[in-house]
């Protein structure tokens, strides 16, 4: 899909640019996409590309692109995963898992790429409004901050949540969220592997962009929202005494504000 003409809120990308634009979305991760991740994430961040690639060809995850339409060079991406509602109390939501936006190459011909060109963000822009239109059901987007990943970086740290923060993802107020440490079941299939066997969780952060613009969230909501994360993204049972003890800090009647929550679209 090309994009035909600038918005405001796309107004970090020039405006001469935007006609070179085009939106893809992906059943297959193709090389140079796959080696941006790999040059942006630690190894120990990413999952196997053999299970994102079942993933997308199953509908579980969805693959975004923004691409420049005459010489195909990538220009950001982002791999996001659909959580689908458990039961008739819930709403789905799509975790924004990785995105990266590749530094450009000078050497290369007609090269547009590069960080800090608003590629990132209207990239968001333009998967929210397929999700929006696809997936009514889906409520927010969400995305997990972990400090540990870049704790050499701080520069990258203060961009990242800069970056988050402009594009209307807010963070939980009063809410302290933890990442687990991830072990698949494949690596002891005859035994599970309790969290606290595993090592020691990494501090984070939970941020929740609204669809609806909502400046606060149930308690019930978060904990649908934190069992789901843990469960599916990183195999922790919900007998596991981790997850009693995480959704324990969350009270169920309380409704939690989502703090600098800015307009979407």
């Amino acid at each position: 899909m090309t994009i035909e003409k600038p918005e405001h809120l796309f107004s970090r990308v020039s405006p001469d640019i935007l006609p070179h634009l085009m939106f893809c979305v992906n059943e297959t991760v193709a090389e140079d996409t796959r080696e941006a991740f790999e040059r942006d994430f630690p190894p120990e961040v990413l999952q196997w590309w053999s299970a994102v690639e079942l993933s997308l060809a199953d509908g579980i995850m969805c693959l975004h692109e923004l691409r420049h339409a005459k010489t195909g060079e990538l220009l950001s991406a982002r791999l996001m995963v659909y959580y689908d509602a458990r039961n008739k109390q819930e709403r789905p939501f799509v975790l924004a898992a990785w995105s990266v936006t590749p530094q450009g190459n000078p050497a290369a011909n007609q090269s547009i790429a590069g960080k800090g060109k608003g590629y990132g963000s209207l990239l968001l822009k333009l998967s929210v409004e397929m999700i929006r239109k696809n997936h009514p059901e889906v409520f927010a987007f969400v995305s997990e901050h972990q400090y540990n990943m870049y704790k050499d970086q701080p520069d990258k740290v203060a961009a990242l949540a800069k970056w988050h923060k402009r594009n209307g993802f807010a963070r939980v107020e009063d809410f302290h969220y933890e990442v687990p440490p991830f072990m698949p079941y494949e690596h002891a299939p005859d035994k599970y592997i309790p969290v606290y066997e595993r090592g020691l969780p990494s501090p984070g952060e939970l941020l929740i962009l609204p669809l609806n613009q909502s400046q606060s969230i149930t308690g019930e909501r978060l904990i649908s929202i934190v069992e789901r994360l843990y469960n599916f993204g990183y195999d922790v049972k919900y007998t596991d005494p981790y997850m009693t003890q995480r959704i324990d800090t969350i009270d169920r009647r309380k409704s939690y504000t989502l703090e600098n929550v800015t307009p979407l679209l």
